[in-house]
């Protein structure tokens, strides 16, 4: 299968804002994993992802800049316009993550009555909880696929060694929900 038009078109910006964001420094680590995590938690899980985001955050307010300059809005007030557009284009990405993460956690908050009746229906049925956890993940897949690709996390992550509770947890810590917790 050929990728369609559109979804090369994503990855050809995608990879463009990943160069940019490669060129700026290493942030810290404290707002490196707030960052990552805000990312995960929105659904983004590599890292050309998180490089794209720090490509971003640099481009916007440049952007707001010369939109302000090339519109002529700056001559309202020289100081003002100028300073609240970098202002805008600096925290229009982060405002844009913020609503990524809670439009994320509405859907999974949605499915989640759903594949824990599916769950108890599992086990109830004889499966143990490690193949109830994959049964589930399969067959949320259409109804709920992002609730059914963190299950399926939680089954690869107990596939390569990692204790059920320490999987469970990693899922609480990936999507933010107390409903998970």
């Amino acid at each position: 299968d050929e990728p369609k038009f559109a979804d090369r078109q994503k990855e050809r910006v995608r990879d463009t804002f990943a160069n940019v964001g490669k060129l700026l420094p290493v942030p810290g680590t404290e707002k490196a994993t707030r960052t990552q995590l805000l990312m995960i938690r929105a659904g983004y899980r590599s890292s050309e992802a998180i490089l794209a985001m720090r490509g971003v955050k640099l481009l916007c307010p440049i952007a707001a800049l010369a939109g302000v300059y090339f519109s002529g809005l700056y001559r309202i007030n020289v100081f003002f316009i100028p300073v609240v557009a970098f202002a805008l284009g600096y925290l229009l990405p982060d405002m844009w993550l913020t609503w990524r993460v809670s439009s994320r956690q509405r859907k999974l908050r949605r499915g989640l009555p759903d594949a824990l009746d599916l769950l108890v229906i599992c086990v109830e049925a004889g499966l143990g909880l490690d193949q109830a956890l994959l049964k589930v993940s399969q067959d949320m897949k259409i109804s709920h696929p992002e609730l059914s690709e963190e299950l399926q996390f939680v089954n690869l992550e107990m596939r390569i060694g990692k204790t059920r509770i320490e999987a469970l947890r990693e899922l609480a810590r990936r999507t933010g929900l107390d409903d998970v917790k």
